[in-house]
């Protein structure tokens, strides 16, 4: 009787260490218990002798599941299955009714990846004004919103500006509006693999003393992102957009142009941040005929939510109003607010 309860202990003990996942690193080092995630390049494993231990993926040889896993592989795709040894720097990954699929461990961006926070909109608004009381008052605003919201997938951004000034003429006495424009821009980006994604983008303008009453731009098109990392990001943008401009006094026109776009986003430091976009708009059919739009914005960080903003706005347009200038530049210094 005894040796049947010696042989069943025996037995149990055989069973608990088989079903246990398993990690084996570089260093021919072997442990049994629960490997828990994949995040950021730590590999999170809950030991029978040891505890919770972590340890750098690149000292990871190997591993093996006894329950399925959720791989999430640096192509995008995602991989739910069984996991066991396949060799050094490998794993096989087994899913019912298929084939076991072999990936390289260095192809692995996480596993078992904590749930990530549902999507928000954040943003920011700022807010210039100048008051001058002498021989001409002058009065000057500008008012900036964004709105951002970031999915795991997909990208929606809203940014507007309003600028009014005028000034009194002291000889008359009558106020003469120096400034009365605005614009609104809104993308919506998704994101496919190896750093590729596509966008749909809108503009819609007006800008009085230019005459232009209204310029209306709705594009798609697809772009990369060179660069996304902390404190650096660089994408590019192309694609084909309808573009109508509509000025006072004269016929408006509309085209068929191409879209090009850069935005390159800096951290100087901890409290300073500059962002640099481009777009221009050639007209497919006349291609010295565009409109190109630049912003800078310089940004310095005062509080952990209010921020001091230097903006220049540069606007290009070959063919403007009759009487107009063909180039515009706005100057905007302001406080703002983040939420």
């Amino acid at each position: 009787m005894r040796g049947m309860r010696s042989l069943l202990a025996l037995a149990l003990c055989v069973a608990a260490v088989a079903c246990a996942d398993e990690l084996v690193l570089t260093n021919g080092d072997r442990l049994t218990g629960m490997l828990e995630s994949i995040v950021s390049g730590k590999v999170t494993f809950l030991s029978d002798l040891l505890g919770k231990v972590t340890v750098e993926v690149n000292n990871v040889q190997t591993f093996s599941t006894d329950a399925p896993a959720e791989i999430h592989l640096r192509d995008g795709r995602v991989i739910r299955g069984v996991i066991s040894a396949s060799g050094a720097g490998w794993i096989a990954v087994h899913t019912p009714g298929a084939t076991p699929e072999r990936v390289a461990i260095e192809d692995i961006a996480s596993l078992n990846p904590p749930p990530k926070p549902k999507p928000r909109w954040k943003g920011d608004v700022s807010a210039g004004m100048t008051f001058v009381r002498s021989d001409a008052d002058t009065e000057n605003v500008n008012i900036s919103l964004t709105l951002d919201r970031a999915g795991e997938k997909d990208r929606i951004t809203f940014h507007s500006v309003y600028l009014y000034g005028r000034q009194r003429d002291p000889a008359t006495g009558t106020n003469i509006t120096t400034q009365a424009t605005w614009y609104a821009t809104g993308e919506y980006k998704y994101l496919l693999p190896n750093r590729f994604f596509v966008y749909a983008h809108s503009r819609a303008e007006q800008d009085r003393i230019r005459s232009l009453d209204m310029r209306l731009i709705a594009g798609l098109g697809g772009g990369y992102r060179w660069v996304q990392r902390p404190g650096f990001s660089l994408f590019t943008e192309a694609g084909l957009s309808w573009l109508r401009e509509e000025f006072s006094g004269s016929p408006g026109n509309e085209s068929v142009a191409g879209q090009f776009a850069y935005n390159v986003s800096v951290e100087l430091g901890d409290r300073m941040q500059l962002v640099h976009k481009l777009s221009v708009y050639p007209n497919l059919q006349d291609i010295g005929d565009y409109f190109l739009t630049t912003e800078l914005d310089v940004r310095t960080t005062l509080t952990s939510s209010l921020f001091l903003n230097l903006k220049l706005v540069f606007d290009f347009d070959s063919t403007p109003a009759p009487g107009a200038r063909k180039d515009s530049i706005k100057y905007l210094l302001g406080v703002g607010l983040r939420f």
